[in-house]
């Protein structure tokens, strides 16, 4: 995200069960949103997250144990609170929340945009408006789906391997609750680091 100039939150790609939009891992273990109708197949802002408020509390008290003993924890654990406190019904509406966290917080300011539910092609309209003249994923990320690196092509866009030894170690919620203030700086020089090399 530091090294673009403006993002898509894809919201319209099919959910995953057991994927990095529905879970996280810490050393402690897995952190995940529990969903309705875990099996029925559809876009990610279609699937509603569990109604019980015991998930949030479960996850609330995972991440207090997690970060308790970083330098910022007092300073900013209120604003994780408030994620849980919010009144969103759809995993779509949760991921925009912690998106928006972490983008204050390592002080990104480009814009990000949302594709609207009823277009049919949220990558061509987010390739045409911003221009988009290259493509950069994680190091550990998984391969460049067929389907999507045409679209790449159709647009002349280079996907690049984004090569992040330093950014990758530290877990970017550590990062920011041990650093605060200065997580913006620390965080987009190592960013800048990087080597990027082609795929």
């Amino acid at each position: 995200m530091i090294h673009a100039q403006s993002c898509l939150l894809a919201t319209h790609l099919q959910f995953s069960k057991r994927s990095a939009m529905q879970r996280a891992k810490f050393p402690e273990g897995w952190l995940s949103i529990p969903v309705l109708d875990r099996g029925t197949p559809g876009p990610v802002y279609q699937k509603q997250t569990e109604p019980s408020t015991r998930w949030r509390i479960q996850h609330l008290r995972f991440l207090q144990h997690h970060l308790h003993h970083t330098a910022c924890f007092d300073e900013l654990f209120h604003e994780i609170e408030r994620i849980y406190d919010a009144n969103f019904t759809t995993v779509a509406d949760f991921l925009t929340l912690w998106h928006r966290f972490y983008k204050k917080r390592l002080g990104i300011t480009h814009p990000t945009l949302f594709p609207k539910t009823d277009q049919p092609q949220p990558f061509h309209h987010f390739f045409a408006t911003t221009r988009a003249k290259t493509y950069c994923f994680l190091n550990d990320g998984p391969p460049l789906n067929e389907a999507f690196r045409s679209i790449l092509e159709s647009y002349s866009i280079i996907p690049f391997r984004l090569h992040c030894p330093e950014c990758a170690t530290p877990v970017a919620l550590d990062f920011i609750f041990q650093y605060g203030p200065e997580a913006p700086l620390l965080f987009r020089d190592m960013a800048y680091r990087c080597t990027h090399t082609h795929n």
